[in-house]
């Protein structure tokens, strides 16, 4: 454990925290892309009937129920 040895320099620690940085601004960059296109899917869809709108068939395609 990296706290047992108080007097070893910090880039461990700096390495682990930059790895978890990085996987967060990937999530932030799938979940940016995501708002980007429902905003578009939403913006596409507006004032058409269901048989039109194209975000239902979207969200079933990606394994999430429209109805929740």
């Amino acid at each position: 454990m990296l706290s047992d040895d108080p007097d070893q320099p910090c880039e461990s620690v700096t390495r682990i925290a930059g790895r978890h940085l990085e996987q967060i601004k990937e999530r932030i960059d799938r979940l940016s892309a995501l708002k980007t296109e429902l905003e578009r899917m939403i913006e596409a869809c507006r004032g058409r009937k269901i048989s039109e709108c194209r975000i239902l068939e979207a969200l079933a395609g990606h394994g999430i129920d429209p109805h929740h």
